[in-house]
């Protein structure tokens, strides 16, 4: 699933001034703990914003999806999985990203970040283990990409650690889940 975009990946930390003054996170997530870019493999955090463990280990979960999607699913499965959403999933994804968006399916399904947040939204559920409903080719993808990351975790982390049901359980811990819980908890 991508290691060496993975690894050449660029990681760029910066504070709420610089963040405002970078035209990749300004423009379209200026509010956000983090952001990818696709078009250059660069994942910026919001060192003003990711001040918590749960906040950065959401936010990297959160853009890993949408490095999924630039880099482990394909264009076509993604386009057809988001085409058979009914009105109600494509309005209830919006409203999941973005609780002030009124717009209707008609007018979210035209909207290429929209479908970039559903996948986003689609590779959290993976990671958090919420995988009812879900496409079948699409969670075998995002799963076969979460394995990945977590071979690639073992490198920076150590394979006893990094390939242990504890390393799953402190992931989910720091996001806001509690064991037996599947909601994050509100902190």
């Amino acid at each position: 699933a991508a290691p060496a975009e993975f690894e050449q990946m660029e990681v760029r930390a910066l504070n709420a001034e610089q963040w405002a003054a970078t035209p990749e996170t300004s423009r379209n997530t200026p509010d956000s703990a983090a952001a990818y870019d696709p078009a250059t493999n660069t994942l910026y955090l919001n060192t003003d914003k990711a001040k918590d463990a749960q906040t950065l280990v959401s936010a990297i979960v959160h853009e890993s999806g949408h490095f999924a999607e630039r880099f482990a699913l394909p264009e076509a499965l993604v386009a057809r999985e988001w085409a058979a959403l009914a009105d109600a999933q494509i309005e209830q994804a919006a409203a999941d990203y973005a609780p002030d968006d009124a717009r209707n399916a008609s007018a979210i399904r035209k909207d290429p970040r929209a479908r970039s947040e559903w996948v986003a939204q689609q590779f959290a559920r993976v990671v958090t283990g919420k995988t009812e409903g879900m496409s079948a080719a699409i969670r075998a993808r995002l799963e076969a990409f979460l394995a990945a990351m977590k071979e690639f975790a073992t490198k920076w982390l150590g394979s006893e650690f990094a390939s242990s049901p504890a390393f799953d359980a402190e992931v989910l811990r720091v996001m806001g889940f509690t064991e037996g819980n599947p909601e994050p908890r509100a902190d």
